[in-house]
């Protein structure tokens, strides 16, 4: 009878011309648009009446776009009449029970504190009370109520079956997450999760999360419990319960150095990077390697907005996997088109696009005249989202610190104070960095910006401030596309465009991104603002919100199958050049050594030609042929092709009968040998595997050396000033230090950690071959220490708990002991706890976060 009756009100084209009237009324008034002489924001009475009855039906209705609009009417309405009607705030509360949409039922509270009181009905009252109550779950010994999509994800969860689920960003998704993995801990007494996340970034906030959520327990529940955010040994932690969190490149290296490791729960988060170009098939076959020959209890796969998560138990063949999918998103995002008028340099028209529609709004007359990009981002994004927090994209960081830098500029006109915790941080981003470095200057004014080469404990002050409202603008690239959590009321676009190639937003691209618009009880709604639409190089409204996921090997293989064939019988292509066909070439060739490249090929490609299947084979043939290295030793070097594996051990055997085989051998960077053997190194990386005589290894070499030392930022950073200015180089300091971040993060940071893991592997299989070894202790860990930015066991150790290396760096040259374990840094730090008094105020602040209770 409802659904019958949530039909009839859609269907009445009344209910369609009053449901704009109250949008238009409510933006229009929320962006200030300019309206008719005399108009007052003012809607009868009546039609106020039929509005919120209509929302009252439709949120019973099983339709999405009812379920939408009920939600919509009820945000418009209660922030244009909700102050002063309590019939508007009881009838939002309905609704929003009805909905399952505790979170803004909750924010309504909080707003207006008396609503529940007001002339309340006591059927309704029992009705919403009924929902909420039929919600709430005890959980940890404590109450919580939650929206239909988290009750139905827990329930799944708490059955221990494998899961894939796909959710708008905003739905809460890893709220109910870490509860699971805690919950788990505590009930278990030997207990080791893996939780795999696509960039560094969010393995920090991943860790950090989970550290909070642990800190809140009673005391004793979490004994001797580990976060791991690096690839350590089960048996070198000293804990039987375990959580790593890991990106699939460090999964593979855990994998690598403990064969027999056992997985209680898999999570594999923003799994929808499978379909990235080289990473997407690294993440593949290592999650492929784990669910085979290793023990693992749950899975779950979670992808926002995917319109196929079943790909999940396709590619990995998981038996009686159940989905989990949610449509809708507790908040609402208003999709907004503001588009220049045409011979009006100020006057920007205003619409809101629903469900395939566009309903306008009004214009809006801008204070300034702006052309380019980053002036038009600039202005935009300060007369729409004054009094907001606010997201303003861009793709590339050298535009973020223009765009930046016009916003404080903009703000300096209105004289507000700028938060002291914030100028507090702008000092020590300031000391920490280089004093030049422009993002201290805006944080002054009480803007940022943001990218992935920011050092972590800089990102993620960021991100803190942002997140308590105390920086109303935030400037960053595409880290939003991959799970950094930055909600923020509005967020804004113009000609957006990611990668190194400026390529436009796809469709799945933009969605991801405007899930970041409205905080999860702190807004009813939030604003996607796409400037200029009219002008973009494609429009993502017109490709489908939620994606169908690919998998990245299939699709190279299906769709790139000459260009992969080519690949594989080129015996001289250069590592690094096409990540995608070299990180597949690996996996098929290591299946192809098995004998199991019929089953992969299938599952791959079930509708290729068999004439094409049969070359693919024949390539790998032909490559198998070249390559004599077992098929094990390869694998260990997932993203490194075969041949050039082969070229190094070659390389390396041929120096046997000419060098002391001692001489090949990476040393610790503190002796004083170091340089000149990782200047030999990496010239031998540099020639053998990325097949180049340029002479730039040089430069790296120097650079990681200063890094793996512990070097701080400001000694990097201006070592390469003064180096840059010593040679004649005309750079701004500015260019110079987002360079350097670059190749820290980049180069030093992944690059030669691939190629020194794999240099040593091939060293170590070499002088295997030779009859001659190295005792496993003399053999030092280049590569964790090109990654973690430091050589010291006891540095390592505080990294390793989740601190970040400027944190650990300073807690480092505190100790006593260079060389102390997890457990000996666990145990200073719980005897030095009043030593927090002299570190950095950003940096206490991470130790203070740090429950040494949970992980200890």
């Amino acid at each position: 009878m409802l659904e019958k009756l949530s039909y009839i009100v859609w269907n009445r084209a009344e209910f369609h011309t009053e449901l704009d009237q109250i949008v238009s009324d409510h933006l229009g008034r929320h962006f200030g648009v300019e309206q008719d002489e005399g108009y007052e924001y003012e809607i009868e009475g009546e039609v106020l009446a039929r509005l919120l009855e209509s929302a009252a039906i439709l949120s019973l209705s099983p339709e999405g776009a009812h379920k939408r609009a009920a939600l919509r009417i009820s945000a418009a309405t209660l922030q244009l009449y909700g102050e002063g009607l309590s019939g508007v705030q009881n009838a939002a509360h309905v609704v929003f029970a009805r909905l399952g949409n505790f979170p803004s039922s909750d924010l309504a509270r909080d707003i207006y504190p008396d609503s529940a009181a007001l002339g309340w009905s006591a059927p309704l009252w029992l009705e919403a009370e009924w929902y909420r109550i039929s919600s709430t779950i005890n959980l940890l010994g404590k109450s919580f109520t939650l929206t239909p999509f988290q009750k139905r994800l827990w329930e799944s969860l708490r059955g221990r079956g494998s899961i894939s689920v796909s959710a708008p960003t905003s739905a809460g998704k890893s709220f109910i997450l870490q509860k699971h993995i805690v919950s788990r801990l505590v009930e278990e007494g030997e207990f080791v999760a893996v939780y795999i996340v696509p960039t560094r970034a969010l393995i920090s906030q991943v860790s950090q999360d989970l550290s909070q959520e642990m800190a809140g327990m009673e005391e004793g529940e979490l004994d001797n419990v580990a976060i791991s955010s690096i690839p350590i040994p089960l048996r070198d932690i000293g804990s039987d319960r375990v959580v790593y969190v890991l990106t699939q490149e460090r999964l593979q290296v855990l994998l690598e150095i403990d064969s027999e490791i056992s997985v209680d729960l898999l999570i594999v988060d923003e799994a929808q990077s499978i379909q990235d170009d080289g990473r997407g098939v690294v993440l593949q076959s290592v999650v492929e390697r784990l669910l085979g020959a290793h023990s693992v209890g749950q899975v779950l796969f979670a992808a926002p907005l995917a319109s196929n998560p079943e790909i999940f138990n396709n590619i990995f063949e998981i038996h009686n996997m159940t989905s989990v999918l949610q449509e809708e998103s507790p908040v609402l995002q208003n999709i907004i088109i503001a588009n220049r008028v045409k011979g009006r340099r100020k006057r920007y028209n205003l619409s809101i696009y629903i469900d395939g529609e566009l309903k306008n709004i009004g214009d809006r007359v801008m204070s300034n005249s702006f052309s380019s990009v980053p002036q038009t981002l600039a202005n935009i994004s300060w007369e729409l989202g004054k009094g907001d927090i606010n997201i303003v994209y861009n793709g590339k960081p050298a535009e973020c610190e223009r765009v930046a830098g016009m916003l404080t500029d903009l703000l300096s006109s209105e004289d507000e104070l700028v938060d002291a915790e914030v100028l507090e941080f702008a000092s020590f981003v300031q000391e920490v960095i280089y004093p030049t470095f422009t993002l201290s200057s805006v944080l002054a004014g009480g803007v940022a910006y943001h990218y992935g080469n920011m050092p972590s404990i800089v990102r993620e002050g960021i991100e803190e401030l942002f997140g308590e409202g105390k920086l109303r603008y935030i400037v960053c690239t595409s880290t939003l596309l991959h799970g950094v959590n930055l909600p923020a009321r509005n967020v804004f676009l113009c000609k957006p465009s990611t990668g190194a190639y400026s390529d436009p937003l796809t469709s799945g691209e933009f969605w991801n991104l405007a899930g970041r618009a409205g905080r999860l009880r702190n807004d009813f709604e939030g604003n996607v603002i796409m400037i200029d639409l009219d002008k973009w190089k494609t429009n993502p409204l017109e490709g489908p919100v939620r994606q169908k996921v690919k998998s990245s090997m299939a699709s190279l293989i299906n769709e790139k199958t000459l260009e992969l064939i080519e690949f594989i019988r080129d015996t001289e292509h250069a590592s690094g050049s096409k990540a995608g066909l070299e990180n597949t070439f690996v996996k098929l060739f290591v299946d192809y050594r098995a004998g199991v490249i019929g089953d992969t090929l299938l599952r791959a490609a079930p509708e290729m030609e068999q004439e094409d299947l049969d070359e693919v084979i024949s390539a790998l043939e032909f490559a198998s042929d070249h390559v004599r290295l077992d098929a094990s030793m390869i694998r260990a070097n997932i993203n490194i092709s075969p041949y050039r594996q082969q070229e190094m051990y070659d390389t390396l055997s041929a120096y046997m009968g000419r060098v002391d085989p001692q001489g090949l051998v990476p040393v610790h960077p503190l002796s004083s040998e170091a340089s000149e053997r990782t200047k030999f190194i990496f010239e031998i990386i540099s020639r053998v595997f990325e097949k180049r005589n340029d002479g730039s290894y040089t430069y790296f070499a120097q650079l990681a050396m200063s890094w793996m030392r512990g070097g701080t930022y400001r000694e990097i950073i201006g070592s390469a000033i003064e180096y840059r200015r010593g040679i004649g180089r005309r750079e701004s300091d500015q260019a110079i230090i987002r360079n350097v971040l670059r190749e820290i993060n980049n180069d030093l940071k992944f690059k030669y950690v691939k190629y020194t893991r794999g240099y040593i592997n091939m060293l170590i299989a070499s002088l295997a071959g030779a009859g001659q070894s190295v005792p496993e202790d003399a053999v030092v860990d280049m590569p964790i220490y090109l990654e973690l930015g430091a050589s010291s066991s006891t540095m390592i150790s505080l990294i390793s708990l989740g601190l970040s290396r400027t944190t650990a760096s300073i807690l480092s040259g505190m100790a006593p002991s260079s060389g102390w374990s997890r457990e000996e840094v666990l145990e200073w730090l719980r005897r030095r706890r009043f030593m927090t008094a002299e570190l950095p105020a950003r940096c206490r602040r991470e130790v203070d976060a740090l429950s040494l209770q949970a992980h200890g």
